[in-house]
């Protein structure tokens, strides 16, 4: 491995079949040397691990004895680098040759950001969008920016977003320690929000990077609706409000996404999820006396930046919105970078 690269990659592995070695094949094709590439084995069962084939000296290999989640693996993946930036990529997530290349011109036209958002697109379909960058509500709720919108409404500017998606996501490494990286008790779903909206309250910024194209399936290991996945999406954003919002924005989030998730189980009273979103929301709400607790203690070791400012000064954080509405309009969720 290169001594000290620009950027280590941490891909964690779990159950995740062949869609593993062709993120490596991809990532050897990378145009530029400057990386190495961590794999932790979250104690993978299907021979993912076992069974690949390193492409070169830039790829190793850490196992974990039991599946820790991803936000503890890419904690671990993190461990002792000496790199610059640390990159979060999923197995599941095909990178293009020229993807780092992009993202190092970002950075140094703005040497002042913390975070990196390579353009994600659908591997099955190159036309539709996957995300432009994750998208939080005051109100507690995320998502992908442009998720399943048609290329041609993506910014091809950089610009800001509010923070990465975890599919490929760029932190700045002395950032990212600072933050104490992901937070483990999330497992995995929203700690990638989480730790975008920490960094943001910490006053650093994301550059959303157009031509970083990142090629991703979703969910390839579990399914888009899996039990799992919605039980941790859900109790997760709970952990989220509860540890990281700002407290003039907590009180209103809390029983506003509380109120909204009930609503949406109503809305689909028959529905076959509805028992782990249920599921999700109250382990979220039982959770949260003990994030109150805790937050007084990580806040003041953080050293935020105007915590309650950035919800009024716009720009960070947008209205919750249900609508399709047309993202050529990119003020909705970007903010134009010169």
């Amino acid at each position: 491995m290169s001594k000290n690269p620009w950027a280590r990659i941490i891909i964690v592995a779990f159950n995740s079949g062949n869609v593993l070695q062709k993120c490596l094949n991809h990532l050897a094709k990378t145009n530029t040397h400057d990386y190495e590439v961590v794999i932790v084995d979250n104690n993978s069962s299907d021979g993912c691990v076992s069974n690949i084939i390193l492409p070169n000296s830039k790829f190793k290999i850490i196992y974990s004895k039991t599946n820790i989640g991803f936000a503890a693996a890419s904690n671990l993946g993190a461990e002792g680098t000496k790199s610059e930036w640390i990159f979060t990529l999923n197995p599941d997530a095909f990178v293009s040759k020229n993807w780092l290349t992009e993202c190092k011109l970002a950075i140094k036209k703005f040497p002042n950001s913390g975070m990196i958002s390579p353009l994600l697109l659908d591997s099955n379909d190159h036309n539709t969008i996957d995300g432009c960058g994750d998208v939080l509500s005051i109100f507690g709720h995320s998502w992908r920016g442009g998720n399943k919108h048609p290329l041609s409404n993506a910014p091809r500017t950089y610009c800001q977003v509010f923070s990465p998606s975890g599919a490929c996501a760029g932190y700045r490494s002395d950032l990212f320690f600072k933050a104490d990286g992901f937070d483990a008790s999330f497992f995995c779903y929203k700690e990638d929000v989480e730790l975008g909206l920490r960094l943001n309250r910490m006053g650093e910024f994301c550059i959303y990077v157009p031509d970083a194209v990142i090629y991703h399936i979703g969910s390839s290991t579990l399914g888009q609706r899996h039990p799992f996945i919605l039980y941790h999406s859900y109790r997760n954003s709970i952990f989220m409000i509860a540890k990281s919002y700002p407290l003039l924005n907590l009180v209103i989030a809390l029983p506003v996404f509380t109120l909204s998730v009930i609503w949406i189980i109503l809305r689909n009273l028959y529905s076959k999820d509805n028992f782990h979103i249920f599921r999700g929301l109250c382990m979220g709400l039982i959770s949260t006396p003990f994030f109150l607790l805790m937050r007084f203690i990580r806040d003041e070791r953080y050293g935020y930046e105007n915590p309650y400012t950035r919800y009024t000064e716009g720009g960070y954080y947008i209205p919750m919105n249900y609508s399709k509405r047309d993202l050529k309009n990119c003020n909705i969720w970007t903010k134009p970078l010169n």
